[in-house]
């Protein structure tokens, strides 16, 4: 399981550690085996899903040159 990581201007606020904890110990109580990923690099637009920067977000088409060597 990997925790909702909110995106810029997401109506959806990330879950709190609690509540993560009470989703998989509810899961776990039904026989459902869960692996849970921790979060990396929220506070850097770098978890899942988020890598970039402001300045990139802003952007509606981002430009891709590949290089021939």
């Amino acid at each position: 399981m990997i925790p909702y990581n909110p995106r810029r201007d997401s109506p959806w606020p990330a879950p709190s550690e609690e509540s993560v904890k009470r989703f998989l110990s509810a899961l776990e109580a039904h026989g459902q085996f869960c692996k849970r990923r921790r979060t990396k690099g929220r506070d850097t637009m770098a978890a899942c899903g988020q890598l970039g920067n402001e300045a990139i977000r802003e952007r509606r088409v981002v430009g891709v040159s590949v290089s021939r060597a």
